[in-house]
């Protein structure tokens, strides 16, 4: 019992924090609209407590990297899962197949597609064995991954109205409740050691996927992929946060540390984000105005 006790104080402290994000990255796209509040709801968030928690375990600085070099890995694979859900819902709602059915479909498209890339990553890393460099080199190409698709599929803006809908309060708590019980599942089946469970729940996309579902929901479908683009391109900063935390917490203070990775990686990504979604809207206008 005592076990069980400590399992759930364990995944309970992830899971508040998943569903307090979810509830503001919601709110955020909804008053904000899709490109501002998408881009402020892909800050790093829950990697921060899950890279001091890591932390805490490796047995030394060279575990902890290859631990944080994964990240980037799990953010490429969710840019990738962020744009099926700019893609694939025109191509679903231009079927006029119901008013739910675009979205349930969207919704098992979408995550079947990403628990097939993710499982195949996994077995992939396990058939190879890659050394702590060459997990190194496939972060990297992975971050690079990550901004390039951010960049194309910003390249031509789509529309990022704002939701019109007032959201009652007891929706706002569903989500958070859906997302903080996700991430509470995924952390008790790692510490259970359940197949594939524990290489899922470091970058599983549940704040993107309720998002993408609360907003439509809510707002209709055109809220939610206005925000999968700017989310896709400030998701890397989740990756360079990574980076940072690797390089930082080895030789400063824990609170220090994550502070200057998380404003690190804020600056570097989310300032020159907001000034390319900035540029590429004034290019759009002004070439539909010629």
């Amino acid at each position: 019992m005592a076990d069980w006790t400590a399992l759930l104080i364990d995944a309970a402290i992830p899971a508040t924090i998943a569903g307090g994000v979810a509830v503001a990255a919601t709110v955020l796209v909804e008053r904000l609209g899709g490109r501002i509040g998408g881009l402020l709801s892909s800050v790093p968030t829950t990697i921060v407590p899950a890279a001091a928690a890591l932390h805490t375990r490796c047995e030394s600085p060279e575990d902890f990297a290859t631990a944080m070099a994964l990240v980037p890995v799990g953010t490429a694979l969710n840019a990738g899962y962020l744009g099926l859900w700019l893609l694939l819902p025109p191509i679903i709602c231009a079927h006029r197949i119901g008013a739910r059915a675009p979205l349930a479909l969207t919704l098992v498209t979408t995550l079947g597609l990403w628990l097939i890339a993710s499982a195949l990553l996994m077995l992939l890393g396990a058939v190879l064995d890659p050394s702590p460099g060459q997990w190194q080199l496939a972060a990297i190409a992975a971050t690079l991954v990550c901004a390039t698709l951010g960049i194309i599929a910003n390249w031509s803006p789509a529309e990022a109205p704002r939701g019109t809908r007032t959201v009652p309060p007891r929706i706002l708590v569903a989500r958070g409740i859906a997302a903080a019980g996700a991430i509470g599942a995924a952390v008790v089946l790692a510490r259970l050691d359940v197949p594939i469970a524990s290489g899922l729940v470091s970058v599983f996309p549940v704040i993107f996927t309720t998002v993408m579902v609360g907003t439509w929901l809510a707002q209709g479908p055109s809220v939610p992929r206005g925000a999968a683009a700017p989310m896709m391109l400030g998701s890397t900063s989740v990756a360079v946060f990574a980076y940072l935390a690797a390089a930082l917490l080895p030789r400063l203070d824990m609170a220090s540390s994550v502070a200057l990775a998380w404003l690190g990686s804020v600056i570097i990504v989310h300032g020159p984000a907001a000034l390319l979604l900035q540029w590429r809207v004034r290019m759009n206008a002004t070439r539909a105005n010629q």
